[in-house]
């Protein structure tokens, strides 16, 4: 009688559902997943470019036996007749994706000179990096210590910076604190750098500080950011 007093007032009555009954399955709580920050040693990856890009080392940790071997090599790594910038970015972003979930990207593009080739690819490479929500920070150094284009790419990316360089200390400054000031390891979110390294033949210039050749100097600045990151995470 009740449950008719309710239907005839358009108030639906509350039932209890039957859990004896193996027809009535109970709703699935839906849960929303979170991508916490990921804590760690951050990696670095090098990439090298002349008329193509091409993996030079995967992310490793910085005292990875390899990634110190790679750089001591890039001055044998010189090669090509061109600068394909867009091809360096474009293979960066793809490498971001082998990085571990959680970890901050950053791509950094080292060069001596302005792109020559696939030129019309280079801004839209750019602006995939930043569709992305990854910085991108150019180093300069020779000709492209002046570039407009080169100025453009990086602030076509949230906090891009476009950081010129006169010799090796300014350089592996540029490398150590383009990320910003590190914090302490249990608040610091781990982060991967991603170097693109200008390997076209004009970075066998000797024209940089102490005499040294224009890939020498990003060889010994490269050691320099593993000797710091090591010592940070080590």
């Amino acid at each position: 009688m009740i449950a008719n007093l309710f239907r005839s007032l358009g108030i639906a009555p509350m039932t209890t559902p039957n859990v004896s009954n193996p027809t009535v399955v109970p709703k699935p709580v839906m849960r929303h997943t979170v991508t916490h920050p990921r804590a760690g040693s951050d990696l670095i990856s090098l990439i090298g470019f002349n008329d193509q890009a091409f993996p030079i080392s995967l992310p490793a940790e910085p005292w990875a036996e390899k990634l110190g071997e790679r750089v001591l090599a890039l001055p044998s790594r010189i090669g090509g007749g061109s600068t394909n910038i867009a091809s360096a970015l474009r293979l960066a972003l793809e490498m971001t994706r082998r990085c571990p979930k959680g970890c901050r990207r950053r791509i950094f593009l080292l060069s001596d000179g302005e792109a020559n080739v696939n030129t019309h690819d280079t801004e839209p490479a750019a602006q995939a990096i930043a569709d992305a929500f990854i910085n991108l920070n150019v180093i300069a150094f020779g000709e492209a210590a002046n570039s407009t284009l080169l100025k453009k790419l990086a602030a076509k990316t949230h906090h891009g910076k476009f950081i010129p360089v006169d010799g090796l200390h300014a350089m592996a400054s540029a490398l150590q604190h383009g990320g910003g000031p590190v914090q302490a390891k249990r608040q610091h979110r781990q982060e991967t750098a991603l170097i693109c390294i200008d390997l076209s033949p004009s970075m066998g210039s000797r024209d940089m500080q102490n005499g040294q050749t224009r890939i020498e100097a990003v060889r010994d600045a490269l050691k320099s950011l593993i000797t710091y990151k090591s010592q940070v995470w080590g």
